[in-house]
């Protein structure tokens, strides 16, 4: 049976997903209209009402991925508690645009950010060292019909990224957007130069959409094409016509949207929450449009669609569907429940009109129940029969989809058919065979009997925090969304534990030792040897492991210990605490509460702590809305403030214990009298855009008591000079800023960004350079570093530069003078592999930089 769908051309109310993870089973009866709010408490009370029935511990439950999206949107939330909208995001960055041009930004901003990575790591975690096994998410992946060796990722957080030589480097292509979520790439088959993107992140509602974005010239600029009706909150394929190229097609949350005048304009010809498009191959009258329960079809270029009537999707939560030209009227879908659970792999023989069930019916999901977050199926582009499922892990069938071997697993990666685990892409392209994962991109060339990693140089991986050394240069440990704990050595990334990698901490008399926390504190892991190696401990099981438990009394049913983040901090003393529902100290082997039951202030677990830098006695305390103080190094607490909003970050003047700021998503407060029983907060936030707040941090030797802050779009600054605030952001992308360092040492400032991993810029010292020095140092940026062969000079100066590069033998092995290039290539192609040390010098004025030769 057949339903016929036309679009009326009348006012029409459309159903509108926000950014609530629209496809997870918790929101299947709770769907709402635009004009409806939804608080963020809602939806979490909804979740974790859904996961009181299952084990939410166990991998695969979906929590995880819930509890990074509510954590995540957490930092974007208004003062009555629904989340920020895709407008919202697109005013503050028109008022970003504008403090940039103004006059005093463009004086006083002297940075000059450049990416640390990580591009490339080395997993240390297993027994022995291991090849990279993930740095980040990837949601879609395209291959140029013109030319096999051009690749396109898109990731939920860190944009478009090209690779012109088949995945061996790769470049970002939208660092300047004012989104960087992509889930579908389309390129014009007649023009690889035109390409179109679909904003977001469809799979888990990392990023906003921002409708779709169009490049003329091979992705080097982008502009956005025309509005969409109903302002669509999550975007998936999209598609060109094969031989109309004005004709393109998108899969949305409010339906399938169709331009036919390149992207000027366009309308919605099926109003539904479409998760997944495609064209029959060879046939661009006939198209293929999914709900999470519904199966369409249209044979009119897409102007109608039908539905098809399958009665066993009843119950279904989420469907990816696929086709191939192996035999144009196969048509593939795999369908989880409403629970997430496998329901079942379904095909067509007669291009869609009736499918049927096939004989598979074990658990090819695995022990996954998150659908809902990764999903994806494939067919051979050369033979019908070959099928690939991937949600935890990817199954391979012969026989037309009637039984499937699971072909890898997550847990093993020395196997030869290893990928990441969580399979948000799957797809063939002339042969080959991709797939995205949470940790990257993977190539087969032999139809899954093996699997290359070309995530390398990729830079997209999702920091929660961050920790730099005090004594050494760039000496580095964060956590990562999904790929662990990272370290940094100043040379060489290390992935030195699982899980989700959450606060890490480079201990401050020994920057050999490392410490990361993983989920909800859960573990703690240390390394003596910058991620190298790890310590192993004696728990209270008894078992034998390379990482010491959340402490005991923090943990029981449905309970595995503190906040998603849970905070761990170290003071003067080489002291480290974590905050769980009390305060806890790390006394080398084993938890010890220091706040005992009668002097605990906090109702629930503690989101942030921050410790005096001046008296480590003073520590502070964030729960909620609330800030505590402790005067006996977390004895004991009181509260001694209550903000309008939830508290995102904790400073102290690093000289002067009486100052101090909080952060909040719309506000940032300052005090002068922190040592009051009850201060006094003023609200600065002054001419800042209307973007979210997430972290501040002070910069003790700046002579003018600089503070930097990082929000959802950049990096601004302020300091007793100043009036207002101002940019802080040459060649920072517009993505979110989770955490921010300062060594004080280097004066450098690191921001931890969720989706284009580390960067780094130089930071004015009080006494040590002039204005004019500063901007000379600061104009020169250095990427890639490390390079295997070429790096490439890029600056913002036109006057004349020399160069010259020296071995750490102090001989000079390169020089160049008079360069007027505003990009220049070094190229060592021919050098020996090693550090080196790059001298600029222009009118009178010298820096240097490290280089790093792989």
């Amino acid at each position: 049976m057949k339903k016929v769908y036309f679009l009326v051309l009348l006012s029409f109310s459309v159903v509108c997903y926000s950014q609530t993870l629209s496809n997870a089973p918790w929101n299947n009866n709770a769907l709402k209209n635009k004009s409806e709010k939804e608080t963020l408490e809602n939806i979490s009370l909804r979740a974790e009402n859904y996961f009181k029935t299952i084990d939410k511990f166990k991998k695969g439950s979906g929590y995880k991925p819930f509890k990074r999206w509510e954590y995540h949107w957490s930092y974007y939330l208004k003062p009555d508690g629904t989340i920020s909208s895709s407008q919202d995001l697109w005013n503050a960055w028109e008022e970003k645009k504008v403090l940039s041009r103004s006059s005093v930004s463009n004086r006083t901003n002297t940075s000059n950010w450049t990416p640390l990575g990580p591009f490339d790591n080395t997993n240390t975690y297993n027994a022995t060292p291991q090849k990279r096994t993930g740095q980040g998410r990837i949601n879609t992946i395209a291959v140029d019909p013109n030319n096999p060796n051009t690749y396109y990722i898109g990731a939920p957080a860190g944009g478009i990224w090209k690779s012109t030589d088949a995945g061996t480097s790769w470049i970002p292509l939208t660092d300047n957007l004012p989104q960087i979520g992509v889930s579908g790439i389309a390129i014009n088959p007649s023009n690889s130069n035109v390409i179109y993107i679909a904003t977001g992140d469809d799979d888990a509602d990392d990023s906003f959409a921002v409708g779709v974005w169009k490049s003329i010239d091979g992705g080097a600029t982008w502009n956005k094409t025309g509005d969409i009706a109903g302002d669509p909150s999550s975007m998936n394929e999209i598609y060109i016509h094969p031989t109309n190229n004005e004709t393109i097609l998108v899969a949305t949350s409010v339906g399938v949207i169709k331009s036919t005048d390149g992207g000027n304009t366009w309308s919605v010809k099926l109003i539904q929450n479409i998760v997944d498009l495609k064209m029959k191959p060879g046939d661009p009258t006939t198209w293929y449009a999914v709900s999470n329960s519904k199966f369409f079809k249209s044979t009119d270029s897409g102007e109608n669609f039908s539905e098809i009537d399958i009665p066993s999707l009843t119950n279904s939560g989420r469907i990816t569907l696929d086709v191939t030209p192996a035999d144009p009227n196969y048509v593939y879908f795999v369908s989880a429940a409403r629970n997430s659970t496998f329901n079942g792999v379904y095909k067509s023989t007669d291009s869609g009109n009736t499918f049927s069930k096939t004989a598979e019916t074990s658990n090819i999901f695995g022990d996954s129940l998150q659908a809902f977050f990764d999903l994806a199926i494939t067919v051979s582009d050369t033979d019908k029969d070959t099928v690939f499922v991937g949600v935890l892990d990817i199954w391979k069938s012969n026989n037309g989809g009637d039984s499937f071997t699971k072909i890898n697993d997550w847990r093993f990666p020395d196997m030869p058919t290893y990928t990441h685990a969580d399979i948000h892409f799957l797809r063939f392209f002339d042969g080959d065979f991709f797939a995205g994962t949470d940790g990257g991109i993977y190539l087969s060339t032999d139809n899954g009997d093996s699997f290359t990693d070309l995530t390398n140089t990729i830079a997209i991986s999702q920091f929660y925090k961050l920790s730099i050394s005090q004594q050494t240069s760039d000496i580095i440990a964060g956590g990562l969304q999904d790929n662990g704990g990272f370290g940094y050595d100043g040379t060489n990334w290390r992935n030195y534990h699982g899980g989700d990698g959450m606060e890490g901490i480079v201990d401050v008399n020994n920057s050999n030792v490392f410490y990361g926390f993983t989920q909800f504190g859960g573990r703690l892991t240390v390394s003596q040897d910058q991620g190298e190696t790890r310590e192993i401990f004696i728990n209270m099981n008894p078992r034998r492991d390379d990482f010491l438990f959340a402490p005991n009394d923090e943990t029981g049913s449905g309970d595995s210990g503190g906040e998603w983040v849970t905070p761990l901090v170290m003071n003067t003393d080489g002291e480290l605490f974590a905050g769980y529902r009390s305060l806890y100290r790390f006394d080398n082997t084993s938890w010890t509460k220091v706040s005992n039951s009668s002097g605990n202030a906090f109702r629930d677990d503690i989101d942030l702590l921050e410790i005096d830098p001046n008296n480590n006695d003073i520590i502070y305390a964030a729960e909620g809305r609330t800030l505590y103080r402790s005067n006996n190094r977390g004895g004991s607490f009181i509260d001694i403030f209550t903000f309008p909003e939830n508290i995102n970050s904790i400073e102290i003047n690093n000289g002067d214990s009486k100052i101090g700021w909080v952060v909040t998503n719309s506000s940032v407060f300052k005090a002068d009298n922190l040592s009051l029983f009850i201060p006094v907060f003023t609200n600065i936030t002054g001419n800042l855009p209307s973007e979210n707040k997430t972290v501040l941090k002070h910069h003790d030797e700046s002579g003018n008591n600089t503070v930097y802050l990082g929000t959802n779009l950049g990096v601004y600054f302020i300091n007793d000079d100043l009036s207002e605030w101002q940019t802080f952001d040459n060649n920072l992308p517009n993505v979110q800023v989770t955490d921010l360092d300062i060594s004080e040492k280097d004066s450098k400032l690191y921001a931890a960004t969720y989706g284009r991993g580390i960067f780094v810029t130089n930071i004015p010292k009080q006494g040590v350079l002039s204005i004019s020095e500063n901007v000379l140092l600061n104009s020169i940026s250095i990427f890639p570093n490390p390079s295997t062969s070429l790096f490439n000079l890029s600056r913002n100066t036109t006057e004349e530069l020399d160069l010259k590069i020296f071995d750490l033998s102090g001989k000079e092995v390169f020089s160049k003078k008079k360069i007027i290039d505003t990009n220049y290539i070094i190229d060592l192609t021919n050098y020996t592999k090693g550090i080196y040390i790059l001298n600029i010098t222009s009118e009178g004025k010298s820096a240097s930089k490290k280089l790093i030769l792989n």
